[in-house]
């Protein structure tokens, strides 16, 4: 761009006519957006959700200068804040809208206005849709329509919902002895059995569980256990006299630690140490 003394007074009151242009298309978008971002806080506001903080310092003016805003002597009377009160939209359509009658967002906005609810939000019809779907106490009656059937609905507890037919989930049966234990009291040694009737002889010795995946958990039992032997798919046979392992309550031991030295199965023998020379010789020594 040329510099300013090379330009003539026409080319420059061009430029700055351009300028003034662009800021001021600058400027009705920034009040279009402040205009949108005040009306999404005021529906926020509504619904209760807080607003979360803006960067920069805090709204006021500084101390020893004053605020742009309204002009000095100007008869506008300042915007007081929003009321707050105890009363939600719920609240205030179910106090405008009696038990029996159809109405429509917009007419829930006129009731709830009217039972005293105080709103800036330019969109509180919406919001009152959305509080009537949702309240419990209005079935959707067509297209923009609700009509008032009775109270705001009870919260549910949290569990099953009514009319499930999921039964109540049973507490795990505690068992005297494991599930190896009450298999090896159960069958006879020596002979074969499959994991379906390992697990029927397990319960035959008063082992109780309500697992539906008890077969697999016999199988796996079978697989482990050291006295029984595979003989094929499905078939474990009770080796003779191996009684069963006692099962110890608790988490199990941990494993000490392996000091540094030689890898567990070397062939490499122990270095012996050598023999330090004793007191004695080094007198003997230091004598010749």
């Amino acid at each position: 761009m040329a510099s300013l003394k090379s330009l003539s007074v026409t080319a420059l009151r061009r430029e700055l006519e351009r300028r003034e242009k662009g800021a001021s298309k600058l400027q009705a978008q920034h009040a279009k957006l402040a205009k949108r971002l005040a009306a999404i806080d005021a529906e926020l506001d509504d619904l209760g959700v807080a607003v979360p903080k803006r960067r920069g310092r805090n709204p006021g003016r500084m101390p020893g200068r004053r605020s742009p805003g309204r002009p000095k002597g100007s008869k506008n009377k300042r915007r007081g804040r929003r009321a707050t009160g105890d009363l939600t939209l719920l609240d205030a359509i179910l106090k405008g809208v009696r038990v029996g009658t159809t109405v429509s967002p917009a007419d829930a906005a006129v009731a709830a206005r009217r039972a005293g609810y105080r709103s800036r939000s330019p969109n509180l019809a919406e919001l009152c849709a959305h509080a009537m779907r949702s309240g419990g106490a209005f079935s959707h009656a067509g297209r923009g329509k609700y009509l008032r059937t009775g109270d705001k609905r009870p919260l549910r507890k949290r569990g099953r919902p009514k009319g499930s037919k999921n039964k109540h989930r049973s507490k795990r049966a505690k068992n005297s002895m494991s599930l190896v234990e009450a298999i090896v009291a159960g069958v006879r040694s020596g002979a074969t059995v499959s994991p379906a009737e390992a697990g029927a002889a397990a319960k035959r010795k008063g082992y109780k569980s309500s697992s539906p995946n008890f077969g697999m958990m016999v199988a796996n039992a079978l697989a482990k256990a050291p006295m029984f032997k595979r003989l094929g798919r499905g078939q474990y046979m009770l080796k003779g006299g191996s009684p069963a392992p006692k099962s110890k309550r608790g988490r199990p031991a941990k494993a000490k630690r392996r000091g540094p030295g030689r890898t567990k199965g070397s062939k490499n023998k122990v270095k012996a140490k050598s023999a330090s020379p004793t007191h004695a010789a080094v007198a003997a020594t230091a004598g010749a």
